[in-house]
């Protein structure tokens, strides 16, 4: 989901700024969440009239990385097809990122569950509330890359602690979202010793709660990168589980989103 919103995105902020129309076969049929489904031709008979067309090659497909010839081929072109993660414009992307964030906006009725979980577990006790978001990547991170940012538990622990000793004055909600089935919350709860809450929701409502917490930390991934998306929010990803880590480590979506 968050490779496709990332994907339209480059494509929409260059159609944005060439005045080329831009229509997302995914968001036609797939993922209906977003504000963008809404749009009158982002429905299923355009996707099926599009893999049509696909499939009888009367649409052009561009299957490379951004280079200007591919620049060039797609501006003078009626109507192509991008099949292509490098179709990158990052600058354009900033540039129209407001206007991203409005076609991704998700549906209110998410929103509302969501907030409503978060209003109940948030607490006050007078002190500064932090909403740490952690995401914890398993499944099929485990053979991803030779499982390179597969980690454990305990290095997700550490973290977290490290964290509430940086912000020891402040009232701190740990939420974490996952998607190992077989996380031992109670593990986490003994362990950190502040408000842990594990929140089992879908897909797009574990986005949805990421991009409400205050900081996030997670691996590697366009999931929390999305999140961090939302509301421009201060991401750590764990690449190396002995690195240092301080406050300093936290980055924003415009450090991290060309590196994915």
């Amino acid at each position: 989901m968050c490779n496709n919103i990332l994907q339209y995105a480059h494509a929409y902020a260059f159609g944005r700024e060439y005045g080329i129309f831009v229509f997302s076969m995914r968001f036609s049929y797939k993922y209906q969440y977003f504000r963008i489904c809404r749009k009158w031709y982002h429905n299923f008979g355009s996707y099926l009239l599009a893999k049509m067309c696909i499939a009888l090659r009367l649409l052009k497909i561009v299957s490379e990385d951004t280079n200007p010839q591919v620049v060039a081929e797609v501006r003078n072109s009626g109507i192509v097809v991008v099949d292509q993660w490098g179709f990158r414009f990052p600058e354009l992307l900033l540039k129209y990122r407001r206007e991203i964030l409005d076609l991704f906006d998700i549906k209110s009725s998410i929103k509302s569950r969501v907030n409503h979980w978060l209003d109940q577990h948030d607490g006050n006790d007078g002190r500064k509330l932090l909403r740490l978001g952690v995401h914890i990547r398993r499944g099929d991170y485990a053979t991803w890359q030779g499982g390179k940012y597969f980690f454990p538990d305990a290095t997700y622990i550490d973290l977290i602690n490290q964290f509430c000793r940086m912000h020891d004055d402040c009232k701190i909600n740990v939420y974490i979202c996952t998607n190992d089935e077989k996380l031992c919350l109670d593990q986490y709860r003994q362990e950190i010793g502040h408000s842990v809450y594990l929140f089992r929701g879908s897909g797009v409502e574990d986005l949805y709660l990421l991009s409400q917490c205050d900081y996030l930390i997670g691996v590697k991934s366009t999931f929390s990168l999305v999140a961090a998306f939302y509301r421009d929010i201060p991401l750590y990803w764990i690449m190396d589980r002995d690195k240092p880590f301080s406050p300093d480590s936290f980055r924003y979506f415009k450090d991290l989103f060309t590196t994915v």
